[in-house]
């Protein structure tokens, strides 16, 4: 067991590994992969919708949304998910 795993046990939290193919060549804003996009290390601009910003940053947007689809849970940014079970509340 990792460090990681064993914090996340502890958290109650639960690890989810994505393939990371592609994730730094993927626009977090419109889906599209291109090798061209990423321009530096640190660069990441997609001519066909525009979208620039750190390289980093868009592929973690990526894995994020990578993670949230296998998880079932890619839904939470518009309100409550319906896939989510309310929260267990335990009286003192």
């Amino acid at each position: 067991m990792t460090a990681l795993e064993h914090k996340a046990r502890y958290n109650g939290s639960r690890i989810v590994r994505v393939p990371p193919a592609y994730t730094s060549q993927r626009c977090s804003a419109c889906g599209t992969v291109d090798a061209k996009s990423r321009e530096s290390q640190a660069v990441f601009a997609r001519t066909s919708c525009a979208y620039t910003g750190n390289a980093d940053v868009n592929a973690a947007k990526n894995i994020l949304a990578a993670g949230l689809a296998v998880t079932g849970r890619g839904d939470l940014a518009v309100g409550r998910s319906a896939k989510r079970q309310p929260p267990v509340t335990v009286a003192a």
